[in-house]
């Protein structure tokens, strides 16, 4: 009876093969494969262009959406969401701001105090001599009539949702 013998004492050093005569035919198999492959691949210098296509005239929908984003005369995208002008002396609005990227936008006052909601991308807001980074997720609240400046340094638009309180 022969003792049990671990991995290292069954690979047969000579051939340097683990699995005797079966891993010298897939190292063949391989081989064979590699020479089949490179004979009869096609490289960038011997391939031909694709052939030119036709031109046709596309029909654009006409759809048109009910509230399309506005550019501002700073580059700011804005639409108003939802107003409700019924409470007791005051309006509230909300508005969808966004800010293209690697764009800096400044706003010069909104008619009333405002509450942000960053809904998504990167950037930086600079009001009341401050400067924050902003992400998807963040809040913050602006005063009456502050100056505000969006930077988006990032590789996608710096969406926020603002409930403005004003007045009426």
């Amino acid at each position: 009876m022969q003792p049990q013998q671990n991995a290292l004492q069954r690979i047969n050093w000579t051939t340097m093969s683990y699995f005797g005569k079966t891993g010298r035919a897939i190292r063949i198999a391989i081989a064979l494969a590699a020479v089949a492959c490179g004979a009869g691949c096609r490289t960038a210098e011997n391939t031909s262009p694709l052939p030119p296509t036709k031109i046709q005239q596309s029909k654009f929908s006409d759809y048109r959406p009910q509230n399309p984003f506005r550019l501002s005369k700073a580059g700011l995208l804005e639409r108003e969401l939802f107003v409700a002008n019924k409470g007791p002396g005051y309006k509230v609005e909300l508005r969808e701001l966004l800010v293209p990227p690697k764009q800096r936008v400044e706003v010069f006052g909104l008619p009333g105090s405002a509450i942000v909601d960053v809904r998504g991308g990167r950037g930086a807001v600079r009001f009341a001599k401050q400067t924050r980074e902003v992400v998807g997720g963040a809040h913050f609240a602006i005063q009456s009539g502050e100056a505000v400046e969006f930077d988006n340094n990032g590789e996608a638009p710096l969406v926020m949702q603002v409930y403005v309180f004003s007045p009426k």
